[in-house]
């Protein structure tokens, strides 16, 4: 796969409209799943929690705890910036690949479930909501030349469901470093590589936001978030930065410093990522080899794909999916139509291939980490990804063809002006 582009979406006149039955199944198939988009029921929770980790197994301890549940969540925002300054780690300098920056600096977005403000936006510093937690949390990685604010409309779908999402800013991936320098011109190329630092990015946030709840910073809480497994979902670059952590041989390190039990992987429109990092830190510096994935027990794994991307291409994909070894749970869905960002962000609101994302990814999230899940089984994980004319599932990649050449994607001039005014940090 070539990273060029690789979270970028192409300006389309339009695309081929689906068969007026697959648009009647969805309707009745979204009808359905509404509420579980919109809330969590009202009834009781199980939670789980990780007692002991170690380099070769983790054991996880399981309590069932009785509490009532408000019938919706509202979403609560704040921002952090975190700067990981240890020893050794740096930032790419995209000009100059020959002298990177020491440490990297990590805006990262928290969003949480709330009782307070509106439920028709996020609610920035809302007190956290307490009935029906701890929460269980999803670390969530962007794509090139985007941001978390980007996919706002999915990530606040899984907070409305219960989940806390950790959302770092990669430091040279994220819009505003790309937009400095232009994602066609080599330093562009050269922060797209950034990628391979980027599984460590997530592990160093996610022990910062620990411990940011437990000190009870901006309008975090102590106890707010569940100690058992967590998910990680990522898309695009970010798709090929989750599944590097998760199952990639370069990042043993990462893994084990993660300071959560990994329940469940959610891998959008992303592809292998055949490097590690590199001790220098330059890019071109032959990074470590990553081509190994994992071959023992792992978790859960949903990969979604579009068979009309030509950003991410499904061929590659494909590759991916048959080289990860996940544990039982092993579901790829393919969207039909779709474009690379269409359906994981908020460019044109209210497209079905969006929803159907929002419904099948809460629900394998709430499967897979036990979280009020008693009416959930695989069977209805894979209904929610099967909507004739619009998407299937199946345990194995289908067959695609191997891609041609292509030219770049461009991301949507509309996407770029909504989300501009967001990108930069607005804490509290």
């Amino acid at each position: 796969m070539s990273w060029r582009g690789a979270a970028c979406e192409p300006c389309r006149a339009g695309r081929p409209g689906a068969p007026a039955a697959g648009l009647v199944a969805l309707l009745a198939v979204l009808g359905l799943l509404a509420a579980a988009c919109s809330g969590p029921p009202p009834v009781t929770s199980t939670t789980s929690s990780t007692s002991t980790t170690t380099t070769s197994t983790t054991v996880k301890t399981v309590v069932t705890t009785t509490r009532p549940l408000p019938t919706a969540y509202n979403v609560g925002r704040t921002t952090f910036t975190w700067v990981d300054s240890a020893a050794g780690v740096y930032t790419i300098n995209g000009a100059d690949p020959s002298a990177p920056i020491p440490g990297r600096v990590l805006e990262t977005e928290i969003l949480y479930p709330t009782l307070n403000g509106s439920a028709a936006k996020e609610n920035p510093g809302a007190v956290p909501a307490t009935a029906g937690g701890p929460f269980p949390v999803i670390a969530f990685a962007h794509g090139f030349d985007v941001s978390p604010n980007y996919y706002s409309a999915l990530l606040d779908s899984w907070v409305r469901a219960g989940f806390i999402v950790v959302a770092p800013y990669f430091p040279d991936q994220k819009t505003a470093t790309i937009s400095e320098v232009g994602p066609e011109t080599q330093a562009g190329y050269n922060d797209e590589l950034d990628m391979v630092y980027e599984p460590g990015d997530i592990a160093f946030v996610l022990q910062k936001f620990i411990e940011a709840e437990s000190e009870g910073l901006g309008p975090l809480v102590p106890g707010m978030s569940r100690n058992g497994d967590i998910a990680v979902a990522g898309q695009s670059d970010g798709g090929n930065v989750v599944g590097a952590l998760v199952f990639g041989s370069a990042y043993a390190a990462a893994r084990l410093s993660l300071p959560y039990h990994i329940g469940a992987v959610a891998v959008l429109s992303g592809a292998a990522l055949p490097y590690g990092p590199s001790p220098s830190y330059n890019p071109y510096s032959l990074p470590k080899d990553n081509s190994e994935y994992a071959s023992t027990s792992s978790p859960p794994l949903l990969q979604i794909q579009s068979s009309s991307d030509t950003c991410n291409w499904p061929y590659d994909a494909a590759q991916l999916f048959d080289n990860l070894t996940a544990d039982p749970v092993h579901l790829f869905e393919t969207l039909t139509h779709a474009s690379h960002l269409e359906p994981y962000t908020d460019f044109r609101r209210g497209n079905p291939y969006q929803r159907i994302v929002e419904a099948v990814t809460t629900e394998f999230f709430e499967l897979e980490l036990g979280w009020h899940s008693s009416g959930l089984s695989l069977a209805s994980v894979e209904r929610a990804a099967s909507v004739p004319g619009y998407s299937s599932v199946s345990t194995t990649a289908p067959s695609f063809p191997f891609p041609p050449p292509r030219s770049e994607c461009d991301l949507p001039t509309p996407l770029a002006s909504k989300v501009a005014h967001k990108d930069s940090a607005a804490s509290g």
